[in-house]
């Protein structure tokens, strides 16, 4: 059973992360309260090191596939411009009712 089943609904939106409510105060404070605050500082460590690691991920991932993203800016500018072209000329576009 999830912790935060017994929950009033308001409080309960406070504890669940994914909600736009969450308070991180209101969910340690009731899904952690019995989490020792050694326990609490070695959590905050992995997550801070998780976190450094997938954003060296992420720079990996742009940096090897530069060209790729380049070349997606480049075409969804050209479809953009050429989409503005039928807006103002649908005649000359080559729309014909």
């Amino acid at each position: 059973m999830e912790k935060s089943q017994g929950l009033d609904p308001n409080m309960r939106d406070k504890v669940i992360y994914s909600s736009p409510n969450f308070d991180p105060k209101v969910f340690l404070s009731w899904v952690h309260k019995d989490t020792s605050a050694a326990d609490l500082d070695a959590g905050a460590l992995t997550l801070k090191t998780d976190l450094k690691g997938r954003t060296q991920q992420k720079k990996q991932l742009v940096k090897e596939n530069f060209d790729c993203f380049v070349s997606c800016k480049t075409t969804i500018d050209d479809n953009e411009s050429k989409l503005r072209q039928i807006e103002e000329d649908p005649e000359g576009a080559g729309w014909h009712s």
